[in-house]
């Protein structure tokens, strides 16, 4: 397989990973008790305080990084549509962030 035939696999791993490390610092940010030393960038304060205020939001989020892991190892294993499954993963990510 040719180098550039590649370049779109590993934009999407690369895609994944940062979502799934995105929702795993949110999680871990809901349950440090937004201590402002906890490693979040100033760009990221305010969507990490709107999106994980408390240790419920904190275990809602590390449940939905475990689910969104092992969804999208599935897709890869069974090698579904890419565009489908970072879809599947964003429309999953807004629900997540409306409940309460």
């Amino acid at each position: 397989m040719h180098v550039l035939e590649r370049m779109p696999q590993k934009k999407y791993e690369l895609t994944l990973q940062l979502f799934i490390l995105f929702t795993s610092r949110l999680a871990k940010f809901g349950a440090s008790n937004r201590q402002v030393n906890n490693g979040i960038l100033p760009s990221e304060a305010k969507a990490f305080y709107n999106l994980a205020p408390d240790i419920q939001s904190a275990r809602k989020w590390a449940n939905f990084t475990q689910i969104i892991s092992n969804r999208t190892n599935h897709a890869r294993s069974v090698n579904l549509d890419p565009s489908m499954v970072i879809l599947d993963m964003l429309l999953n990510f807004e629900e997540t962030s409306k409940k309460h």
